[in-house]
């Protein structure tokens, strides 16, 4: 039998580890997440295992409640939450090696296992066993349940999707996000839009419309494209000449999105870059926003016009 010295001509190797830190319930993560929702993020394993250095492992042996801690730390990894998390605070997320840093992880905020209510307890294991051992995962009710934990509301949630969405690490899972919009990928940001303006119209005995510009036919497929945004009973009407020298400055400019006021206080016309990710729900809230405060006046509320 050859001696670790005469294979490797050192006489201890580099870092050992110790066996404690491989015992069960033990919890292994790839570093690399790959671009594959549905497939595992991370292992459990109820039984001692070694793994290469391309793992990041979490032993919970000695743990008065280990069978939670290890399921809780199986799940975490398989969350949007946690994608969300990586994606905005790992050094490495995002680059070629689209990989994450041990220490990203471990910056997690993590609950007090010991302080979560028995019911809790019983949803973590529960859905951890049901990851592991399930045909159909419940891919939507661990999402639900840690975004719950961590007490973000719906709102919170669509920004963690929509920022998934637009800037995903992969290039594959990416692509979308790039492609020009249709008439049904851009009818959440029109629902959005108008129902984030129609409380500042109602309030005025009016009602807002967010209509597509009627210069669009169907199959534009122009760098922009161009929403009506009015009271209900106006239209926004369309210069042409005008259109085209703003979509010029805004290109030359690298602009994302373009304002034009319509004569008469009659509403706005909102341009934004034909890619499904400037269309996404929250980017709808954004807009509204910056209308609500800079750009009311442009609808003639309240006025006799």
């Amino acid at each position: 039998m050859i001696t670790y010295f005469e294979r490797f001509k050192v006489s201890t190797a580099y870092r050992p580890k110790t066996e404690l830190l491989y015992q069960p319930p033990l919890v292994i993560i790839p570093q690399s997440p790959g671009e594959n929702d549905e497939a595992p993020r991370a292992y459990l394993s109820d039984r001692a295992l070694a793994f290469s250095q391309s793992y990041y492992g979490y032993s919970c042996a000695g743990h008065p409640e280990a069978q939670t801690l290890s399921s809780f730390i199986y799940l975490l990894p398989h969350s949007v939450f946690f994608a969300y998390f990586c994606l905005m605070t790992s050094r490495r997320s995002g680059f070629d090696r689209q990989t994450f840093n041990k220490e990203e992880f471990d910056a997690l905020p993590f609950p007090d296992i010991a302080k979560l209510p028995a019911a809790t307890k019983s949803t973590i294991c529960s859905l951890a066993q049901r990851l592991q051992r399930e045909a159909r995962k419940p891919w939507q009710e661990i999402y639900d349940f840690i975004f719950g934990l961590y007490g973000l509301d719906a709102h919170a949630v669509q920004v963690a999707k929509d920022t998934l969405f637009a800037a995903a690490s992969y290039r594959t899972a990416g692509k979308a996000a790039l492609d020009l919009t249709t008439r049904d990928n851009r009818a959440n940001f029109v629902n959005a839009l108008r129902d984030a303006l129609e409380p500042y119209f109602d309030v005025c005995g009016e009602h807002v419309a967010v209509r597509e510009a009627r210069f669009q036919p169907d199959t534009w497929r122009e760098p922009w494209f161009f929403l009506a945004i009015s009271r209900d009973a106006d239209s926004v009407s369309v210069n042409s000449s005008l259109m085209q020298h703003a979509m010029k400055t805004a290109n030359s400019r690298g602009c994302s999105r373009i304002i034009v006021h319509a004569p008469g206080k009659r509403g706005l016309l909102i341009g934004l870059l034909n890619q499904r990710r400037w269309w996404t729900i929250t980017r709808a809230r954004l807009c509204s926003q910056h209308i609500i405060r800079e750009r009311l006046g442009a609808f003639g509320l309240g006025e006799d016009v």
